[in-house]
């Protein structure tokens, strides 16, 4: 192409994995006279059989394979060999939109402008996970859409300098002999960019954004702490010396050296910190060059802070570095172990990134994950400096803890899940409640979301404020009775000192189970100087399947012990006669009879705890010594139950189950107790899925819960009507019937029973996705995740109980659009299946029969008997509806269709050609059959239960003959209070249905 309007400069090393998605976009560009001159600058992997590839079919692509000598001699290549009117530089691990450069060209043209400036989508991933998560403005308001000189409104200096998202008029490099700096191997683009503006005579800048710049590339120079070393301060010299000798120098000074200061600042951000203070001693040297060469001290900066910043950064850079930029820039250190963590690590960084608070230091610890977890990690270290990643290979999470503490720097550090939710003002109100009370640990209020139930409650027992003195700070002596009890073991609810916690040598124990509790006790007892926050920061995450406390118990079933015993054996130092360890030890007690209540899944895990406890167990952990100690009665309480337990040898955990502890531990055993509130009726409520389907693949979040009081006889009937809403596809309708309740057993025990979870229709998207639970007294529906935009609504058509008023509430879970990752489906989810019930039956007014005597699946009672008049080929055919009616149950309804002749071929027996149901229900396949007597065909039922029934009305019949040559007997009783008869040995159960 001879003339072209746009030439686009694109240097390529080492870029295979994105540099299609780069040609892509620019064999897509709507303006047609433009040139690609795509420069392979040494490329070891396949990056020049790509471009070769693309040059093959498009003539506009002009291929140039050469060595390796950097980024800056590459792109001087292409703006020599460029014809076009205009110059753009493209990173070939970026991408653009399809009308960038004629929109670009369009405004230069119109303008007569020598630069366009546009602003730039950042994003991470690629193909269907490719995020756009932040649009980057090119410059502050005011500046957009009209013609700015920048030598008269030098404010621009002080803007994004990106090459990649601008146009150059071509003549305004070639007069002034504009290139990029062959010297270094990175940050050329800045020199460029003082070049450029600095002659430039006319600028526009572009509030829209066509630029797609990738921040996830590992090979990003940006990544590359020696180029920082290496590049930044040779790049900056070779900037002052191109405006030196332009003549521009003195007018720019103050935006020169702000500008520089701000530049080693960012590089700070990607230096290791151990690298930092020789960085500092660097940084002071060439502002000292500045000072005593350039006149620094002499300019008068828009931001008088930042001289002051340089003179004392020059004065002594390690004392700086020490009393200004640690505490500036490190004044909290987050830790969070993760481990396969992909379902919810997004939303968990998500809210750390969004803190209020300036200086945090995240150091994600991922230890051995076997999905996707470390893809994801890496996006966001590329996406925020703050975030330092570590990939230790498999180990617990202690191991992980102890691994991020080694390598905190902030003034204070915290210890946090990678499943679970902070508010935006968590960290900066600990650490602010911190620094005002000089305080060795901050302590404050949590709250937890069950995803099984969709319960949210505050954690109150663990944040006790009746033992807390009215003064802050205070020492853990000074908190009230036993202080072990004001708080739980776990780490995430706390900010700590860092200096503190190194002081006293505290580290997590490496368990897989209940690490933090060794560091979390130790570090209160040894406080002097604890404050709190009477605020919910934090959002604790359970029920998804994956919480440590609720997976791990029985496969590490001495782990908790194991904590217990080792805080003990460090509180024993504290005095000689042990008052701190039995404190602690009767505040665990009520924690070691709810491991034995809840904590284990098996009965194998619950005796090997018992077996730990009664050999020695028990004993080691100072249990005798407490039992002559005066106790409050609560203690003593759960000292005697435990004090049972003693009474039985390692083989005697039946004996005791069958003594004790079906008495102690069953009616305990996974208890929970939900309130309701029956004003909270959310009956309406709709989901979009907006999560990728790469990761969102086999999840499900809940959509609503219904809450029902924990008593005998309470129960809920819901119609539930649900619409699936596809992305741009027809949408999808069906009926949710739902009854179930509470009842109490022989024992007393509450127990949580479905009569009905089904769908009027069946339709398949609905029983293929909906699934529920059913857990205590709390019934959760859940929707699969079905697609990007796709989802689904829901509204009550009616919902009721027993009681009156209804004492019942609906909670909705989730609702708008979704982006964060759902548990993956879980194994108590159950799928509601198509209907086996029919609640919109016509009404039966046939006859009845009802067993009102006991009997077994051996007997049966037949209801009525087709004859047909002995002659060939005369035939039948009817419509029986029936309805099996169980006792307080719902009713299962269903039409039989059936037909027969008299086969000349076999004495004029009976034969069936139809016997098939319409619906297919089970409960009437297992039970409803027939059987064959000469011309007679006889229809029975089996026996279900006592005061259960069977309705039936015959619908319609009709024969071969008009004068309805047949005759129907019902032999059926209404009530059946004898012995029923056998079952007959040639009954036909009848399975078939209809199509």
């Amino acid at each position: 192409m001879n003339n072209p309007k746009v030439s686009v400069v694109v240097p390529i090393y080492n870029q295979e994995r994105y540099l299609r998605d780069c040609l892509d976009s620019l064999e897509a560009q709507t303006l047609e006279e433009i040139e690609f001159i795509l420069i392979n600058d040494g490329s070891k992997d396949s990056s020049i059989d790509i471009m070769n590839e693309y040059a093959a079919k498009n003539s506009k692509f002009i291929v140039v394979d050469k060595g390796n000598d950097g980024v800056g001699k590459t792109i001087n290549i292409g703006i020599d060999m460029a014809k076009g009117e205009y110059i753009a530089e493209l990173d070939s691990d970026d991408f653009a939109a399809a009308d960038m450069y004629e929109k670009l060209y369009e405004v230069a043209k119109k303008n007569d402008v020598d630069i366009v400036k546009s602003s730039v989508n950042n994003f991470i991933g690629e193909g269907e996970n490719l995020n756009v998560y932040f649009k980057e403005e090119i410059a502050r308001k005011g500046y957009y859409n009209r013609v700015i000189n920048p030598l008269e409104e030098k404010e621009v200096f002080t803007f994004k300098m990106y090459a990649w998202c601008s146009l150059y008029r071509r003549e305004l490099l070639q007069d002034n002999k504009i290139i990029w700096n062959e010297d270094v191997s990175a940050y050329n683009d800045n020199g460029f960019y003082w070049q450029t503006m600095s002659f430039a005579k006319s600028v526009y800048y572009v509030e829209d954004s066509f630029n797609y710049h990738r921040r996830d590339n590992e090979h990003s120079t940006v990544r590359d702490s020696n180029k920082m070393f290496n590049n930044f301060f040779a790049e900056h010299a070779f900037i002052a010396d191109k405006l030196i000798k332009s003549g521009t120098f003195e007018g720019l000074k103050k935006y020169f050296f702000s500008w520089k200061l701000d530049n080693y600042y960012f590089a700070l951000t990607r230096i290791e910190f151990e690298r930092k203070q020789d960085f500092f001693q660097l940084v002071a040297k060439d502002f000292r060059k500045d000072i005593e060469e350039y006149g620094l001290n002499a300019v008068h900066f828009v931001n008088q802070s930042q001289k002051i910043k340089i003179n004392a950064i020059v004065k002594d850079p390690i004392q700086y570095f020490y009393t200004d930029y640690l505490k500036q820039y490190y004044k909290v250190s987050v830790v969070v172990p993760v481990h396969n963590s992909a379902n919810y690590i997004r939303q968990t960084i998500e809210s750390l990134l969004t803190q209020t608070l300036y200086g945090l230091e995240i150091i994600l610890v991922e230890n051995g994950s076997t999905d996707n977890t470390l893809e994801i990690l890496k996006e966001y270290e590329g996406r925020d400096w703050r975030i330092q990643l570590h990939s230790i290979g498999a180990s617990d999470a202690g191991t992980a803890r102890n691994y991020g503490l080694e390598r905190a720097h902030g003034q204070y550090i915290i210890f946090l899940d990678a499943d679970d939710i902070f508010y935006p003002t968590m960290i900066a109100k600990a650490y602010n409640a911190g620094v005002k009370d000089d305080a060795e640990v901050i302590w404050f209020k949590t709250a937890y979301k069950d995803l099984l139930s969709g319960q949210t409650n505050p954690y109150n027992n663990f944040f006790n404020v009746a033992q807390m003195p009215n003064h802050r700070p205070f020492s853990f002596k000074q908190l009230k009775w036993n202080p072990y009890k004001a708080f739980n073991g776990w780490a995430w609810d706390k900010m700590f000192k860092t200096d503190y916690v190194r002081a006293n040598n505290l580290t997590f124990q490496s368990l897989p189970v209940a690490n933090d509790g060794y560091f979390t006790y130790l570090a209160m007892a040894n406080a002097q100087r604890i404050t709190t926050v009477n605020e919910i920061l934090q959002l604790h995450i359970i029920g998804h399947g994956n919480n440590i406390s609720f997976s791990k118990h029985d496969e590490n079933y001495r782990n908790d012990y194991d904590m217990i015993l080792e805080i003990i054996k460090e509180l024993r130092k504290f005095d000689d006669e042990n008052a701190s360890a039995h404190l602690f030890l009767k505040s665990m007690l009520p924690h070691m009879e709810w491991m034995m209540q809840r904590g284990y899944k098996t009965q194998e895990a619950l005796q090997k705890y018992f077996n730990l406890l009664v050999s020695g167990g028990l004993e080691e952990l100072g249990f005798f010594e407490i039992l002559s100690e005066e106790n409050s009665a609560s203690d003593q309480e759960v000292i005697d139950r435990f004090e049972q337990v003693l009474d039985y040898h390692a083989d005697d955990f039946d004996k005791f189950m069958l003594e004790v502890g079906n008495h102690w531990i069953g009616k305990e055993r996974n208890r929970l107790n939900y309130i309701p509130n029956a004003q909270v009726q959310q009956r309406n409520g709709k989901i979009i899925f907006g999560q990728n389907a790469s990761e969102a693949q086999n999840t499900a979040g809940g959509l609503f819960a219904m809450i029902i009081p924990k008593k005998d006889t309470e129960n809920v009937t819901a119609v539930v009507e649900m619409l699936f809403l596809a992305d741009n596809g027809p949408a999808v309708k069906d009926t949710l019937n739902l009854s179930f309740a509470i009842n109490a057993n022989k024992e007393g025990e509450m127990q949580s029973n479905v009569f009905q979870a089904e769908w009027a229709n069946g339709e398949k998207v609905m029983t293929d996705n909906i699934y529920y639970t059913y857990i205590d007294n709390v019934f959760t529906v859940y929707v699969k995740y079905t697609g990007k935009y796709t989802g689904f609504e829901y509204i009550f058509s009616n919902a009721t109980s027993r009681s009156f008023p209804n004492k019942f509430s609906v909670l909705g879970i989730n609702t708008g659009y979704i982006t964060t990752i759902f548990p993956e489906v879980l194994s108590e989810m159950k799928r509601i299946e198509a209907t086996h019930q029919n609640y919109h039956a016509p009404a039966l007014y046939g006859q009845r029969t009802v067993f009102r005597y006991e009997g077994t699946k051996e007997q049966s009672e037949e209801l009525l008997c087709v004859e047909l008049p002995n002659y060939a080929f005369n035939n039948v055919v009817f419509a029986l509806e029936i309805a099996n009616i169980p006792n307080n149950h719902p009713a299962i309804y269903d039409t039989l269709y059936f037909g027969f002749f008299l086969d000349s071929d076999k004495e004029l027996q009976a034969n069936v050609f139809q016997a098939e149901w319409e619906k297919g229900r089970h409960a009437l396949m297992d039970n409803v059959y027939y059987r064959v007597e000469g011309n007679k065909v006889y229809i029975g039922v089996r026996f279900t239960e006592i005061w259960a029934a069977y309705h039936f009305k015959l619908k319609s019949i009709v024969g071969r003959e008009l004068n309805q040559d047949y005759s129907v007997n019902y032999l059926a009783q209404e009530l059946v209070e004898k012995e029923l008869s056998a079952l007959p040995k040639d009954a036909q159960f009848i399975k078939e249905v209809q199509g």
